[in-house]
């Protein structure tokens, strides 16, 4: 078995000693010394020997000792070796790859968890058998998915949740849902997979909601959009076309008048195109870039409130600072932030209410700076929407009496950041909104690096 002629392996206990592997050697000496100590009957042990071409080969050694001398001492003892290392080899084979694919499960399970898509499979007969728990936030789903059929397992992820109507360009293996309790918009795509022999089926979710939300917006913008442009157009032509056809009929003031309401509603014009312009430029990458200069902010707030008229309502304006307040920043900046605060606050106000704007110096976070507040007196906001007013296209007036794309204070926002300053939104004390803004008195120069 191992290659030797008999007579070549001397009958002595350092033969056999020189022949087992030394890393098997004290496994082996244990059982047999317990056997030798009468605490087993036999002895048997799987170890490595060495063959006769020096290559360790496994055996499985049984015996027992049969014969003692007068003293108790072992006399004799028979047993059997046997040829174990194709069953070693085998099972050291079969315990790697079974480590491997433990270590693969672990794989799979960490790569599942952190999936952003998650996963229900369904084996023999279209019967669900597993899903990961992501698939299960995401439809709003229990164990009692399991073991059914895959149309019953939809039916049961649309009963949890709201089915949302079907998109133009969505595939007939979709559909999609509303997950009231997450707030989220989700995706599930039913595909096959398995083999010809096992076909088996697999679901798909995906959260969805930002892509959902920005259809929505896009879907808003064109409605916006083709409103406040077609509005002040209409003026414009309309006007325009009794002047050119018809000016002898008017007087020279009403050809005045008329001239006016088309130079208003251009100035309309070219607002709405620069606040898609500026939004354009944002979302392309090109943030904001100010230009500071030294000048009193008191007296720039008071020259740009007495030039304010606002088109919607005849409001007066209050303004409150008693000193001269300056700042290094940038006055263009500034005039369109409190143009757009102001301008909001009278869109939302009823007619002839005050408005009121006080300045006044306030040190932040150890920061020399002044804080503007605007106050209205209109209708207010909801909490809920204080902070989202800030995003593009959303608008706290959802009737749409009150003309506007929703760009304003988006814009506001990242003319304040770029500025270093901050604007928020707060409820009055007796109603309508109060607008905080705050402005370093100085723009800190940012390194690259």
């Amino acid at each position: 078995m191992l290659g030797y002629a008999p007579g070549e392996i001397a009958p002595h206990v350092s033969s056999w000693e020189y022949l087992v592997h030394p890393d098997d050697m004290p496994e082996v000496m244990q059982v047999l010394q317990q056997h030798l100590d009468g605490k087993i009957d036999s002895y048997e042990t799987t170890h490595r020997v060495k063959n006769k071409e020096g290559e360790w080969q496994w055996i499985q050694d049984r015996g027992k000792i049969v014969e003692y001398d007068n003293n108790g001492s072992p006399l004799r003892a028979v047993g059997t070796h046997l040829d174990v290392s194709g069953r070693i080899k085998t099972e050291q084979s079969l315990a790697k790859r079974t480590d491997q694919l433990e270590r693969a499960n672990l794989e799979l399970d960490e790569i599942l968890n952190i999936s952003p898509v998650g996963f229900m499979s369904f084996g023999a007969n279209n019967i669900s058998t597993f899903y990961t728990p992501r698939f299960a936030a995401l439809v709003n789903i229990n164990d009692k998915i399991l073991g059914i059929s895959i149309g019953k397992a939809k039916q049961h992820i649309i009963d949890n949740n709201k089915l949302l109507p079907a998109r133009p360009e969505q595939d007939t293996n979709e559909f999609i849902i509303y997950n009231r309790e997450a707030d989220k918009v989700i995706k599930i795509r039913t595909t096959s997979s398995g083999s010809q022999s096992q076909p088996a089926q697999l679901m798909a979710a995906i959260d969805i909601t930002q892509e959902h939300n920005l259809d929505r917006m896009k879907t808003y913008f064109m409605s916006a959009a083709s409103h406040e442009l077609r509005t002040p157009l209409s003026s414009v032509c309309g006007f325009s076309e009794l002047l050119l056809e018809s000016a002898d009929l008017f007087s020279r003031d009403e050809q005045k008048e008329m001239l006016r309401s088309i130079y208003t509603q251009a100035m309309s014009l070219s607002a709405i195109v620069t606040q898609l312009l500026d939004v354009s430029r944002i979302e392309s990458g090109l943030k904001p870039t100010p230009h500071p200069e030294t000048f009193d902010l008191s007296k720039h707030i008071a020259q740009l409130i007495s030039a304010f008229t606002p088109r919607e309502r005849n409001h007066s304006i209050e303004y409150a600072c008693g000193e001269a307040c300056e700042i290094n920043s940038d006055p263009e900046f500034i005039n369109r932030i409190i143009t757009n605060l102001l301008s909001n606050a009278c869109k939302y106000s009823e007619h002839g209410l005050t408005v009121e704007i006080a300045l006044k110096r306030q040190q932040l976070k150890e920061r020399d700076g002044y804080a503007i507040r605007i106050t209205d007196h209109g209708i207010g906001m909801a909490k809920e929407d204080r902070e989202k007013v800030f995003d593009k296209f959303f608008r706290a007036d959802k009737s749409r009496k009150v003309q506007g794309m929703g760009l304003g204070l988006h814009i506001t926002r990242q003319l304040t950041d770029a500025l270093q300053g901050f604007v928020c939104l707060d409820a009055g004390e007796d109603g309508g909104t109060v607008a905080h803004i705050w402005l370093p008195e100085e723009i800190e120069e940012k390194s690259d690096a």
